[in-house]
This record gives structure tokens, C-alpha cells and sequence, in this order.
């Protein structure tokens, strides 16, 4: 990439991010809605820290007391919270209604777009996630058993859990060419991962074939994953294999997401959208 093009792409994000975060501010009650429907980890947590009163939960090697339960779904919390996507419902009805046509016009990716109205709202909601994070581990008593390390890796896993989860919801927002119901796909997206990637049972409470499983699964690295970074109860082999899954499923899902647009858009053009 030359200079002048990199100082473009610069600009062009700038601008973008800018009137995504002005779309977030005003859609501010929308905002408070997806912050309370995304308490759900928090009741989570509540009812694996009652269970966890009289002692620790163990299973397959693995051990939670309550406060790890509380640090683990605080976590969960923030995870759910950072990565909130509609991209699902931006492509269904764009692709359905026409509205895509317009963004092909531009002299850039529509993909750009619809990431930054993302970001945008993220930005706008970030102080106050991150207040509601750190007030629920002052009241957990577990605020100190967060470092500094582990806080950093965990910020890095979120940038990574975004990206998993973005490329998912896009690649089935895609599917929007082919058939009319992608957007009731959505909802196994939601389903999934908190079933399959820790969302309510943290993955190493599984029996050992299944935690097996789930561990090698976009899911688990886009959720337990970062999890198990807070609680710092990771090893530096694991850290590693974690991030190379979490990179290897960005990788893999964003040359799916590729290839299905290029197919889609081929369909969406014959039909003279």
C-alpha cells in the first residue's frame, strides 16, 4: 500500500468512525436497550457464585470457586457487550430491498461501512461497559485479582473475539442472496455461543470429549477463551494455541466471507439490483 493510498484509507475511516459515533449518539435509548437485554451473563454469574458458597465447582482437572465464577462471567459480560452485530439484518435487508446498491457505487469496500457503524457504536458504549465491568468485580470483592498483564492480553483477545464474530455474522448476512430467511439464522449465532462457547458453562466444566471439542470451535475462542485469559489461570502453551485459534479462525472466516461475496454479488448483479 503506497503512502497516498494509506493517508486515503486514513481519512476515509476517520470520517466514517465520526458519523457512526454521531449515528450511536442519537439512537442513545436503542443503545440502553442492547445494554439491558446483554445482562444475561451478569444473572449468569449470580447463580454459579450461589453454587460456588460452599466450596469450589470442579471438573475434568479444572476447579471455580465463586469468585472465579464472578471474574469468568464479568468477563462474558464484556465479551457480549463489545461484540453486539446486527450485520445479519444490515445484509438481509439491504440485499432484499435494494439498499446495497447505492454502497457499491462508493469508492470503497461496502464492508468498511457497515464495520465502522459497528465501531461506532462500541465507542459510544465503551465508558460505560467498562464502568459496569469494574463496579460488578468491586462488588464481587475480585477487582484485585485483576493484573495488569492479563488485562492487556485480555483486550487483545476482545479485538480478536470481534473479528471472529463480525466475519460470522457477515458470512450469514451474506446468505441473504441465496434465500430469503438469513436473517432467522441469527439467532442460532446468539444460541451457539453461549451454549457451545462458555456463554453459560465455562468450557472446561464440560465432560473432557466435549470440552475437546468446543475448545477447537470459533465459539469457545471468541468467549471462554477471553475468560480464561482474565482469570489467569492459563499457562503460556495454552495462551499461545489460543491465540493462534482465535487468528487462524479470522483468517478462515474472512476468505469465507470473501468468496461468498463475490458469488453473491455476481447473483445480485444478474438480476439487475
Amino acid at each position: 500500500m503506497t503512502g497516498k493510498r494509506l493517508l486515503y484509507v486514513i481519512r476515509v475511516w476517520r470520517q466514517l468512525l465520526v458519523q457512526y459515533c454521531t449515528v450511536a449518539l442519537t439512537y442513545r435509548a436503542q443503545s440502553a436497550i442492547w445494554m439491558l437485554g446483554g445482562l444475561m451473563p451478569i444473572a449468569i454469574m449470580l447463580i454459579w457464585v450461589e453454587l460456588a458458597a460452599k466450596g469450589p465447582i470442579s471438573g475434568n482437572g479444572a476447579s471455580y470457586d465463586r469468585n472465579d465464577f464472578a471474574v469468568y462471567f464479568m468477563a462474558m459480560y464484556l465479551v457480549r457487550q463489545a461484540t453486539v452485530m446486527w450485520s445479519v439484518l444490515i445484509l438481509d435487508r439491504g440485499i432484499r430491498r435494494g439498499e446495497l446498491a447505492p454502497l457499491l457505487l462508493r469508492p470503497m469496500p461496502p464492508i468498511w461501512a457497515h464495520m465502522a457503524e459497528h465501531l461506532g457504536e462500541i465507542i459510544m458504549r465503551l465508558p460505560i461497559l467498562i464502568a459496569v465491568f469494574v463496579l460488578g468485580l468491586f462488588l464481587t470483592g475480585t477487582l484485585g485479582q485483576l493484573t495488569l498483564a492479563n488485562t492487556m492480553l485480555f483486550t487483545l483477545s476482545l479485538i480478536g473475539s470481534w473479528l471472529i464474530f463480525f466475519n460470522i455474522h457477515y458470512c450469514v448476512g451474506l446468505l441473504a442472496f441465496w434465500m430469503e430467511g438469513a436473517l432467522s439464522l441469527e439467532p442460532l449465532i446468539w444460541y451457539f455461543s453461549v451454549i457451545l462457547g462458555g456463554g453459560a458453562v465455562p468450557v472446561d466444566l464440560f465432560p473432557a470429549l466435549i470440552r475437546d471439542i468446543l475448545t477447537w470451535l470459533p465459539f469457545a475462542s471468541m468467549m471462554d477463551f477471553p475468560g480464561q485469559i482474565l482469570l489467569g489461570k492459563i499457562d503460556d502453551t495454552a495462551l499461545l494455541l489460543g491465540i493462534a485459534k482465535q487468528i487462524g479462525w479470522i483468517l478462515v472466516l474472512a476468505l469465507l466471507r470473501r468468496n461468498i461475496w463475490r458469488a453473491g454479488l455476481k447473483r445480485f448483479s444478474a438480476v439487475g439490483a
